[in-house]
């Protein structure tokens, strides 16, 4: 089996990546693996989540009928190598050949791939840098700067632990799969050195057992409970509504259909033209494919265009 970590910031959009590039015959999406209970405690933080099923399966049957996440080894988990041995075993029950973590957790990849998990390569999968601090100003009350603060030193991490380790990686923007989803995807396929499509729009039609993730890449399938699913994201301290739910229940499975422009009304100049001029801040964004100016530049037009209208 080939094993391919997503790594990178929250709300960069990885599960429903994840969920989508599952469409290929031989793409497993495990979802985020580092909160299965076996492993919480390799975690460098959020200990509580201890995610036990995939999503799916979890809210609607016992917890023995997933077909993957089921049936957990009897082993010494202070010993590391009989943990890689239990991960293996694990994801072997998908019958796939490559095995998709998007856990996003670079330490959970170098813990990995330090005890013997091979082959191993990595995703770095960002999402523009305002979007991102957006969502964490919502998710956190924290204020912009200190998101764009979180961003540049969680990419600025994955890159330097999978360069230092000589990790094969991809890096991709969240912003390409809803510009060109199709390009998007063939160059994964391409770095994976697969051959096939990604049924991008019809994600929801295929089996899926992954693990933790946004709430939003599991409403539109058939399975999903969101009574239960609510109540299980509580207990784990993670707190959609329904009105959350009802919200991307809503929305459309194409990605092209969708927008990531929310920060663009919400966060305004002085306070981009501040963030882009934080140290070290302009050489990450370039070095993930981002031009400040043209960011800045977008944010402008986007007033111009806003005071036509109003």
């Amino acid at each position: 089996m080939q094993f391919v970590f997503v790594i990178g910031a929250p709300f960069c959009g990885s599960t429903a990546v994840g969920n989508m590039l599952n469409t290929h015959p031989n793409i497993f999406h495990a979802g985020e693996v580092d909160r299965l209970k076996i492993f919480a405690r390799y975690r460098d933080h959020d200990q509580h989540l201890t995610v036990n099923g995939c999503n799916l399966c979890e809210s609607h049957h016992p917890r023995h009928n997933c077909p993957i996440w089921s049936d957990y080894p009897h082993i010494d988990t202070h010993n590391v190598h009989e943990l890689v041995r239990a991960y293996k075993m694990l994801t072997s029950k998908s019958n796939k050949n490559v095995i998709l973590d998007t856990s996003k957790n670079a330490d959970w990849l170098a813990w990995l791939w330090q005890n013997g998990l091979q082959p191993c390569s990595a995703i770095v999968l960002s999402r523009n840098p305002f979007a991102f601090a957006y969502s964490h100003f919502k998710a956190t009350g924290q204020p912009i700067w200190q998101g764009i603060e979180v961003w540049r030193n969680i990419y600025n991490h994955c890159l330097r632990v999978v360069l230092n380790r000589g990790i094969p990686l991809i890096s991709v923007k969240h912003s390409d799969l809803l510009e060109n989803p199709k390009h998007f995807f063939d160059s994964i396929l391409m770095y994976l050195h697969l051959n096939g499509s990604i049924d991008y729009n019809n994600f929801s039609k295929y089996p899926c057992h992954a693990l933790g993730g946004n709430v939003g890449a599991f409403v539109s399938y058939p399975e999903f409970q969101s009574e239960v699913y609510i109540k299980k994201e509580i207990q784990e301290k993670r707190f959609p509504t329904e009105e959350e739910i009802s919200s991307k229940s809503s929305m459309s499975a194409n990605p092209m259909k969708r927008t990531d422009h929310q920060w663009l009304k919400h966060i305004p100049c002085d306070e981009i033209s501040a963030a882009i001029s934080i140290p070290g801040m302009v050489d990450t964004m370039t070095l993930l494919g981002y031009d400040p100016i043209l960011i800045y530049q977008q944010k402008i037009e986007w007033q111009k265009d806003n005071l036509k209208t109003t």
